[in-house]
């Protein structure tokens, strides 16, 4: 576990489920992939955790940011962050999603269709536009077909937008720098073609995707940063490159503290205030194996299954976890690596499940401040704050 976590969680008395976020490795992580990328503008995916200290900690540190939807853009304004450095990257808005947008100031959008296109043209005039691509044929991410994209960004710049970039995204947890490098050569052939027709891109958006080991070992975040760079340098020049990390920022920040409400000790299941319905659905949905600790000692393990509230197929996050034998109802688990898409609006379920409320403790500079503030313990039920816990 974190040791920022561990030392605050002794001294605190905090109601489960909880997820306990340290800033300062977010501000370090950002930093990581700012000297591994340079000459790279970085844009945090909001939808991996939009609570406000993240985003304010973020932006302090200089982020551009990508948002997906109204309320991620709601928060992210409040931390006074310039919308100039925002980008309403989804590709399927709402046309009243695009002017509201335009009304607070974000110039920065992204399309792979005529009819997305056009609602751009309406209901933001005169805004950059990235024509996404689809260049892996296993990404559920939507994009156009290079051939169709020629089209679309010459019919952009006849809809008076500024037609300033060309996007992908390849889907989450890539392993493979080769992915990479195979989709920046496949675009190339484009970028020229477009520049042809006085079409002159000035940003290549290669999206997110950057893979978390949860535990086991980590990405070579450097290695990546040093081989995309280069080819893109090489394709493209300088200053263009943009990346979008959400999950490589954020996820090995937290720690999801919960409480064993029960042990069947004739099934050997273990059943936890916290599941598939309220934080962890990415343990089935995606096959996630967060590491576990509990404060028993690693001795006498015992294999048992974990489970969630709901008594919902799904919520048996765990078919066989090797845990001590002295756990007994009431002891905690601290599920690690939980700070990316646990809390975010992609977790929230139509059974009403309530999401565990989150602290964020600051970089170090702003402990102090922080320690003076009470955590009103009674909101742990009640749902997330919507201000900061500290500032």
């Amino acid at each position: 576990m974190n040791p920022r976590i561990k030392d605050w969680l002794k001294q605190s008395r905090v109601e489960t489920p909880i997820l306990v976020i340290d800033l300062e490795v977010i501000r370090q992580k950002y930093r990581d992939f700012q000297i591994a990328f340079p000459h790279t503008d970085i844009h945090y995916a909001v939808k991996a955790n939009p609570h406000f200290d993240i985003l304010r900690r973020l932006a302090k540190e200089g982020s551009h940011f990508y948002v997906s939807s109204p309320i991620e853009l709601d928060t992210l304004m409040q931390t006074g962050v310039n919308p100039l450095n925002i980008s309403y990257s989804h590709t399927i808005k709402k046309a009243i999603d695009i002017a509201y947008a335009w009304q607070h100031g974000v110039r920065n959008f992204s399309f792979d269709s005529l009819e997305e296109l056009e609602k751009i043209a309406k209901n933001a005039p005169y805004s950059n536009v990235f024509c996404r691509l689809n260049l892996s044929p296993s990404s559920f991410h939507t994009g156009c077909s290079l051939h169709d994209a020629e089209s679309l960004m010459i019919k952009a710049a006849s809809l008076k937008l500024n037609p300033i970039g060309l996007s992908f995204h390849l889907g989450a947890m890539q392993t493979h720098i080769e992915v990479y490098l195979n989709a920046l050569d496949l675009m190339l052939p484009l970028y020229n073609h477009l520049k042809s027709k006085d079409i002159h891109l000035q940003k290549i958006n290669i999206g997110g995707g950057f893979a978390v080991d949860y535990g086991q070992k980590n990405i070579d975040i450097p290695l990546y940063g040093k081989k995309i760079t280069q080819k893109a340098h090489q394709l493209f020049g300088e200053n263009k490159l943009i990346i979008e990390p959400g999950r490589s920022l954020v996820a090995e920040s937290g720690t999801m503290v919960a409480e064993i409400i029960l042990i069947n000790k004739k099934t050997a299941q273990i059943y936890l205030d916290v599941g598939y319905y309220n934080g962890l659905k990415e343990a089935t949905s995606r096959n996630i194996q967060y590491p576990i600790q509990t404060d028993k000692k690693l001795k006498n393990l015992k294999p048992y299954s974990l489970l969630g509230l709901s008594g919902d197929a799904n919520d048996r996050l765990y078919k066989e976890i090797y845990l001590p034998s002295e756990l007994k109802e009431g002891d905690r688990v601290y599920i690690n690596y939980t700070g990316a898409y646990t809390t975010s609006a992609e977790s929230f379920s139509s059974q009403g499940f309530i999401l565990p409320r989150t602290v964020c403790l600051p970089v170090a500079e702003d402990m102090p401040l922080f320690a003076k503030k009470v955590i009103n313990l009674s909101e742990a039920r009640t749902g997330r704050r919507k201000k900061s816990l500290w500032g």
